[in-house]
């Protein structure tokens, strides 16, 4: 056997050796990485235009979240509060930042015009709330190729009763609407408010120490949700993430998306989860705001197991706020008595 010939005998048993090991290895699956499991998670936002703030900090929320949203290809929903449109008269530039979030692609739904809590109010003025707060979100949608299809309970509540939540999913669907449901609810909303008041104070480390502890929070979240969706369904169904639009997330959502993304996480349309077969698995009634897969195991009789809580650091910030408002509100009542009072005595 001369030497041409050795060296083709050599490149074929390359190649057969390579093929082996290739077969050998997606048979028994030593090219995955078991640390980052598959998982699928659809990216919600609640309170747009934005949770608070005057028009120039909407805009900072509005462009930070759609940036990140963008550069991710991450198909989101962001659900409109209409009110907020009309929080100074003028209600035009408040419709061009959701009209950015149709421009960029980004599917809106309806969350009632004000926000209105189903649980403390007749199905009638709910009803009424949805269809006012449909009326600029389906223009832009419409305008921008879209379909307006989604709505999110406020609050996650349907109302005090089963009859109650039975008569408003007919209304829904008559109105042309899919429920939009939550699996990981969360205390998004406390962090924020940390940082808001922080971010107000210019306190750098302590911002730094709150986004910190949000993203640790939400990931320690992720794990128990995970959980969750395996003793509700069998297995890791779909996850629907619930967080706002505030400057929290418009800083820092890509320290969240990161995050995601370690655990495993692919981005999908809501669409595409819903079609999941544990949306169509049967779900208890409750007053309470829970998340679907609370629902699930309720229905089926399971006791639901605590969820973590937040950081201590926190929820002593929090508390402290309640109290300097609830402080706040009562010397504005007494002075506003005072006020009343004098006025009476005829001193104004």
């Amino acid at each position: 056997m001369n030497n041409i010939q050795k060296l083709f005998l050599l490149f074929i048993w390359s190649i057969i050796i390579v093929m082996l090991v290739w077969m050998f290895g997606f048979k028994f699956n030593i090219f995955s990485d078991s640390d980052t499991p598959k998982r699928t998670v659809v990216v919600t936002i609640d309170d747009l235009p934005a949770a608070s703030g005057n028009l120039k900090e909407m805009q900072q929320i509005t462009a930070g979240i759609i940036e990140v949203l963008i550069r991710n290809e991450i198909p989101a929903v962001g659900f409109v509060n209409e009110y907020k449109l009309h929080w100074r008269g003028n209600s035009f530039p408040y419709e061009k930042l959701l009209k950015k979030w149709v421009e960029a692609g980004i599917e809106l739904g309806n969350h009632t015009y004000s926000h209105i809590n189903p649980n403390d109010n007749p199905l009638e003025l709910v009803q009424e709330d949805i269809l006012k707060g449909e009326v600029v979100t389906r223009r832009l949608m419409e305008e921008g190729g879209m379909q307006l299809r989604y709505f999110r309970h406020p609050f996650l509540n349907h109302g005090p009763t089963p009859a109650y939540e039975r008569q408003f999913d007919r209304f829904l669907k008559y109105s042309g609407y899919t429920t939009a449901p939550v699996t990981h609810s969360n205390a998004e909303w406390k962090y924020a408010a940390v940082y808001e008041r922080a971010l107000k104070k210019d306190d750098q480390l302590g911002m730094r120490r709150i986004v910190n502890a949000y993203v640790a929070y939400m990931d320690t979240m992720f794990a128990y949700w995970e959980d969750i969706a395996v003793m509700a369904t069998g297995y890791e169904a779909p996850q629907i993430l619930l967080i706002h639009s505030n400057k929290l997330n418009a800083f820092n959502l890509q320290k969240l998306i990161n995050m995601m993304k370690r655990r495993g996480y692919e981005f999908i349309n809501l669409k595409r989860a819903l079609k999941d077969k544990a949306y169509s698995m049967p779900k208890a009634h409750t007053p309470d705001g829970y998340s679907f897969f609370f629902r699930l195991l309720l229905e089926q009789g399971v006791d639901v197991p605590p969820a973590p809580s937040e950081h201590q650091f926190i929820n002593d910030i929090w508390d402290q706020m309640l109290e300097e408002e609830k402080l706040a509100k009562e010397q504005a009542e007494e002075a506003n008595t005072k006020r009343s009072n004098d006025t009476a005595k005829g001193y104004d």
